[in-house]
């Protein structure tokens, strides 16, 4: 009874659609399936998982990118959503890449290359397949590209040329274990930085539909501002800062790079998201005590400054010409059963009966612009040389009748005046009150030369 059991279990574990349930069902040795246990338990924050005590200073090796491919939860949740954008229904598959960032695998849109953010010798896990883009933080796009360029152009502003992503999702796959908030993550970034999904982001709940109106921000800072010294003007151009795994730099990736190299000397590993070589070992299950302590150390010395308020260790500053995106977003109880039985042409896209669409969570996001002009903000010098000397001529004009005349004044009775009085009367103070003036003929000439 046990075998014709275990046997109708395996049947299942082969044809459950339910992502990772076949490995299940496979004959793998116990090393393979506790080495499976582990790659699964940094899922989710707490689990069972965390009372085994895992060998000391246990590393993952590169077979753990492996079985992320293995599960093909790439080609899944690609498919689980649909996209639409500037009105064009589009294949996801096109337009989204896999990234692995510190939530996990996710899907960006409009980032740069790979290889334009990271060095040859970072290891990536997802080939590069975006085109080079024609954009750059500083000059914005060359004034050779057109309508159809790399990171793609927002032609218009309003929600009706938005970018629209529907979500699907299955009940069985909900965990509420591995996350209180359920639902996804979203995260608007510049397309050359690494964004940061555990500490800037929104929430899109399920069964929920956002908006989010977005308003660009542009900090540009004038080239006189270049004389200052970085401390002065808190801001990095973007040649003066070299970083080791990125090409550019945004205080996003120095940080991220500050925070690897500090995992790497204190842990000897760095965890699986972060930049590394194909050389430096990635943090297995035994080190998660001391990556959370790296974390909480690195945010300690972060609040260190010296007197001017500049950081003393990782010195990450923002970009002198930097890119930022105000959000504003609404969200509300989207009733996508209704409107799905309502649209005939939803029912053909995603093959949804109306039994399937009890099993199935639908979320919907709409990301567009506000408006199709916005305004831009430079960092210049206040105060140069010219406008201290002007500012305070005018000072001393106001308070003391002081002018370009008492000026000229000033500097005649400083020189001319007392080299005429040596030479009239060998005294630089001038003629006492009882001396009478010598009228020589030798002194009039010198008079008649002097211009009196």
């Amino acid at each position: 009874m046990s075998n014709r059991f275990r046997r109708y279990c395996r049947d299942y574990c082969e044809h459950s659609s339910i992502t990772g349930f076949n490995y299940v069902a496979e004959e793998r040795s116990k090393t393979e399936r506790l080495e499976t246990a582990q790659y699964m338990s940094i899922l989710c924050s707490e689990g069972l998982i965390d009372d085994y005590k895992f060998p000391k200073n246990y590393t993952f090796t590169e077979n753990f990118y492996n079985r992320l491919d293995e599960l093909e939860t790439t080609g899944q949740l690609i498919k689980s959503f649909g996209c639409i954008y500037m009105g064009t229904l589009q294949n996801c598959s096109n337009i989204f890449s896999p990234i692995i960032l510190d939530g996990g695998v996710c899907f960006t849109f409009n980032m740069l290359n790979r290889d334009e953010i990271y060095k040859p010798d970072v290891f990536q896990f997802y080939d590069s397949l975006e085109p080079k883009s024609e954009w750059t933080n500083d000059e914005g796009y060359r004034p050779s590209s057109g309508k159809d360029v790399y990171p793609r152009r927002a032609l218009q502003s309003g929600a009706d040329n938005a970018l629209n992503l529907i979500f699907i999702e299955l009940s069985q796959d909900t965990d509420y274990l591995c996350c209180e908030d359920v639902g996804y993550t979203i995260t608007v970034h510049a397309p050359n930085a690494i964004p940061q999904t555990r500490k800037d982001f929104f929430i899109l709940p399920l069964d929920s539909a956002s908006h989010i109106m977005l308003n660009p921000e542009l900090m540009t800072t004038s080239k006189v501002v270049k004389a200052y010294k970085t401390e002065d003007r808190k801001c990095y151009f973007a040649e003066e800062r070299k970083l080791k795994y990125f090409v550019t730099y945004t205080q996003e990736n120095c940080f991220l790079e500050c925070v690897t190299n500090y995992t790497l000397d204190k842990c000897l590993c760095v965890n699986f998201f972060m930049p590394h070589d194909n050389t430096t070992e990635i943090c297995g299950n035994s080190n998660f005590r001391c990556l959370s302590e790296a974390e909480r150390e690195i945010k300690i010395l972060e609040m260190n400054t010296d007197p001017k308020g500049f950081n003393t260790h990782c010195h990450c500053l923002p970009l002198c010409t930097q890119l930022h995106y105000q959000a504003i977003t609404s969200t509300y109880n989207w009733k996508w059963k209704e409107y799905f039985l309502a649209n005939k042409k939803l029912q053909r896209m995603f093959n949804y009966t109306d039994n399937g669409l009890n099993a199935v969570h639908f979320s919907s996001l709409k990301i567009f612009f506000k408006s199709e002009q916005f305004l831009s903000h430079e960092k210049n010098e206040l105060y140069g040389i010219f406008d201290f000397i002007s500012n305070f001529g005018g000072l001393l004009g106001l308070f003391t009748g002081f002018s370009l005349l008492t000026l000229a004044e000033v500097i005649y009775y400083l020189s001319l005046r007392l080299w005429c009085n040596k030479r009239l009367y060998n005294d630089v103070s001038g003629p006492s009150d009882d001396a009478e003036p010598k009228t020589n003929i030798n002194n009039l000439r010198d008079l008649m030369e002097l211009g009196y």
